[in-house]
């Protein structure tokens, strides 16, 4: 079963692991092994929780923002094992994204599907959410408006180098794509299928002598 999903699924796309790793952070100690850290830790390298005392009281972590049964005190993972992990994790995350909040996931292009995904890593998808709905309705303009809405997040500053990767960065990138999707459906053309050129053709086609 999980080999059916991982053949159906975006977690082997180098582009989309490589953006959840960029705000997630590798966090390892000298010898490159991922160790257990709590997510409310500020310090940079962050904490390596060996024992009760040294909780911050976030929730406990391990590789690339996995919170699993790997995540507990005093553990460490080699990082194909993290990179295991990340690739678990986003086939949960985009099954996620197909079955319950975007219905016609399916049909949108690689680059949404990546925001979509990267959004429920996140835990900033709800069925309840204006935005979601937006998408689902079809209008990616009001979607782009209501995702970046009721949070206290300074997005000016989104642009600067010495953000890029940060909450604000990682969020308009997503709003800018919601746009840039938006207005390529304005400029498509849709196809009219005429009936009556094709009826005539036929015509024509049956008026030509039949080879000897």
């Amino acid at each position: 079963q999980f080999k059916t999903l991982l053949t159906e699924s975006i977690a082997d796309d180098p582009e989309l692991r490589d953006i959840i790793k960029n705000y997630e952070s590798t966090v390892v100690d000298s010898k490159g092994n991922h160790y257990v850290f709590d997510d409310k830790d500020s310090k940079n390298p962050k904490t390596f929780i060996s024992n009760n005392k040294l909780k911050k009281g976030g929730t406990l972590t391990i590789g690339w923002g996995h919170t699993g049964k790997e995540a507990t005190i005093g553990n460490k993972i080699l990082n194909s094992k993290a990179e295991e992990l990340l690739t678990k994790d986003i086939i949960e995350k985009e099954n996620i994204a197909k079955k319950v909040l975007f219905p016609k996931y399916d049909k949108y292009p690689l680059y949404i599907q990546r925001v979509l995904v990267n959004t429920v890593f996140r835990g900033e998808a709800k069925t309840s959410h204006e935005w979601v709905k937006a998408i689902n309705s079809g209008n990616w303009s009001l979607a782009a408006k209501k995702y970046v809405e009721g949070w206290n997040i300074n997005f000016s500053q989104a642009k600067y180098p010495k953000y890029k990767g940060g909450v604000a960065n990682r969020m308009v990138n997503n709003q800018e794509a919601f746009i840039k999707y938006g207005n390529e459906l304005k400029t498509k053309k849709p196809v009219v299928k005429n009936s009556k050129t094709e009826t005539e053709k036929q015509r024509c086609l049956k008026m030509l002598p039949k080879e000897l």
